[in-house]
């Protein structure tokens, strides 16, 4: 019992360590220059084992693209060749063809080079991807075996859910200081089916039986609900949580003496997400108030499970 309790404790300060020394994908790709990125992640569907990918993280890429990113993991076959190296694909030289269907149609004129990173795994790679616009300044990549090391840490510590917990509990602690907690959900889904729609998906997904197609979908909602958390975190400063939640909703909890204007936090989310939804869809997000709680065990259960 004591040497699992000591095993226990040396990963979770292991885990720790990491997380001081690594970067959110947000910071690091500005810290590098890469102004429009994502990360291909490769999946497996539950029923049938087809194998496809999708776009998880993204910065400076639309909820669009996100749709338009998924293709089955046979598209990726010959075309990157070479796990922990860059390849660089370039418009002077006719070699973005291939590729232009992953984005969404109103940039993928304006993509001047592409950049690829395969890393984590040499059989079935997540892909890092830097698309460089005509107006862009040029890029300067960095090492990529360093680069490739920071990526599956990043991936690794986004699936560590005791750390998040860990986070929330020390936000309730403080904030139910100040009041009882006022609990909100913002739902994506309705704005990010738009985007599938947009998008044509189902083309690309017929090559998939429905079962397949439901749970791809899922993903994509998914994906662009974790994009949307990156994008408006820093508006709720601590000890403001905000936490990704499911099936496109990301749960907010607000401590404030008087009652949050609702209205105004829906504008101002809105607003930041334009880039990513678009003019119209940022329209159709929904911010419903779930209520106040004034204690820590039912506030934690609310960004949990709902």
């Amino acid at each position: 019992m004591e040497e699992t309790k000591a095993r226990s404790g040396l990963l979770q300060r292991a885990v720790s360590v990491l997380a001081e020394v690594t970067p959110k994908f947000d910071v690091w790709t500005t810290r590098n220059g890469f102004k429009h990125a994502g990360i291909f992640v490769p999946c497996t569907t539950e029923k049938t084992s087809s194998n496809y990918y999708h776009l998880l993280n993204v910065v400076g890429l639309s909820a669009k693209t996100v749709a338009s990113s998924v293709e089955s993991s046979d598209f990726w076959h010959g075309k990157i060749t070479k796990t922990f190296e860059w390849q660089c694909f370039s418009k002077d030289f006719n070699e973005l063809g291939p590729f232009l269907e992953l984005f969404d149609d109103k940039i993928s004129d304006s993509i001047n080079s592409l950049y690829f990173l395969p890393f984590n795994d040499k059989k079935m790679p997540m892909i890092f991807v830097i698309a460089e616009f005509e107006d862009d300044e040029p890029i300067t990549l960095p090492s990529a075996t360093e680069s490739a090391v920071t990526l599956k840490n990043m991936i690794e510590l986004q699936k560590n859910v005791d750390m998040k917990i860990s986070t929330l509990e020390e936000n309730l602690d403080k904030g139910l200081q100040i009041s009882p907690a006022h609990l909100f959900i913002l739902s994506l889904k309705t704005c990010v089916e738009k985007s599938l729609q947009r998008a044509d998906v189902e083309r690309k997904l017929s090559k998939f039986d429905m079962v397949d197609r439901i749970e791809i979908k899922e993903k994509v909602i998914d994906s662009v609900a974790h994009a949307a958390y990156a994008i408006i975190e820093p508006l709720f400063k601590s000890p403001n949580c905000i936490h990704l939640g499911t099936d496109g909703e990301i749960k907010i909890v607000i401590f404030a003496k008087d009652e949050p204007d609702d209205q105004l936090i829906s504008f101002h989310i809105a607003s930041t997400l334009r880039e990513l939804l678009g003019e119209e869809s940022s329209k159709q997000i929904l911010l419903l108030m779930a209520g106040i709680c004034p204690n820590k065990k039912g506030t934690l259960l609310f960004l949990q499970k709902g």
